[in-house]
């Protein structure tokens, strides 16, 4: 990267919708957040299991201005977990509402016959954390693999506002999630060159619903760690190369729609069946 770009990007200051920093060491968060080339000022966790709920307020604790919280059981711990020890976790969770700045990941996953076989299990857990995040008025992290009338089903009947993270779907998809005014996060997908789906759903969608996320790093043994900084930049030269938008124009919006996602008081919308 030049130096032009360098400062353009300088001047960007992110914050990437998604990102698993709890998945590090300390010493291994530090280097990024304290990384001499900052364009990522914030990062939103993905929140998996009262172990990582606990990682991520270790991170808030030390990086208060740095770090959202996302605490909730993900769709892959709620199938595999006994009930009460699902009920368990629901109390912790509940207890720790006030350190959370999100409730997530949560949602459904059925992209395995194992998880498939879970779904009415996955459905439950996800329509009593999504209670929660009414009760406490919290936006939602939602985890969407597969399942998308079910997904609809349960937000339907709970909603609540937040964002779709690791988007990869079609337009028509997005644009139920966008007509209950949910936003969509997209990742590296976008930069793989056979997403043509994910590629055709970002020209069609309303840049108005729109956020970016690194997903990264992938699991607690990825030995890239964290790639955020540069993945979120090539994100952004792909969006404005497919939206016909300038960097700057697409960062002004991307803040102004991480605002808006995490907006309150969301009222129920008539919608077009799936």
């Amino acid at each position: 990267m030049d130096n032009l770009s360098a400062g353009l990007y300088d001047r960007l200051m992110l914050v990437d919708a998604h990102a698993h920093l709890s998945f590090l060491n300390n010493d291994q968060v530090a280097l990024v957040i304290d990384t001499p080339a900052p364009w990522v000022d914030q990062w939103i966790l993905g929140g998996y299991d009262p172990a990582d709920w606990q990682r991520q307020i270790e991170l808030k604790d030390r990086w208060p201005d740095r770090i959202q919280t996302c605490l909730g059981l993900h769709p892959w711990v709620a199938a595999n977990l006994s009930s009460k020890s699902v009920d368990s976790a629901l109390i912790e969770l509940e207890g720790l509402i006030y350190r959370a700045d999100w409730v997530g990941e949560v949602g459904l996953d059925v992209s395995s016959k194992a998880l498939q076989q879970k779904r009415d299990v996955q459905m439950g857990v996800f329509q009593q954390q999504l209670q929660i995040a009414q009760v406490y008025k919290k936006s939602c992290v939602f985890h969407m693999v597969g399942g998308v009338a079910d997904f609809l089903k349960c937000w339907d009947a709970y909603p609540v506002s937040g964002f779709v993270h690791g988007f990869s779907g079609a337009p028509e998809i997005a644009r139920e999630l966008t007509s209950r005014g949910l936003f969509i996060s997209v990742g590296p997908g976008l930069l793989k060159g056979h997403f043509k789906k994910l590629q055709k759903t970002v020209e069609a969608l309303d840049l108005e619903f729109l956020l970016l996320e690194s997903d990264s790093p992938e699991s607690p043994k990825d030995a890239r760690g964290y790639e955020g900084h540069q993945l979120l930049l090539q994100l952004i030269d792909q969006v404005c190369s497919l939206k016909s938008i300038s960097r700057e124009a697409l960062k002004n919006q991307l803040v102004k729609n991480l605002e808006n996602s995490n907006r309150i008081g969301m009222k129920k919308k008539e919608t077009s069946r799936v």
